[in-house]
């Protein structure tokens, strides 16, 4: 076998995002082992409010 690292995270973690939203899939399970760059959740994003779109349709009709 070879080498491997094992970081223990801290019990606890800030995350922020650029958008807002909500953790849909959490792809890991505590204790597992993870390499950088591997998804460890998803998340599904939430609008604030109407897009420039919508409100464009909406004053069309």
């Amino acid at each position: 076998m070879g080498n491997f690292l094992c970081i223990c995270a801290e019990t606890w973690l800030g995350l922020s995002f650029k958008s807002a939203g909500r953790v849909a899939e959490i792809m890991v399970e505590e204790g597992d082992q993870v390499e950088a760059g591997e998804v460890l959740a998803n998340y599904e994003e939430i609008k604030a409010g109407p897009s420039q779109e919508d409100i464009t349709v909406a004053k069309k009709n």
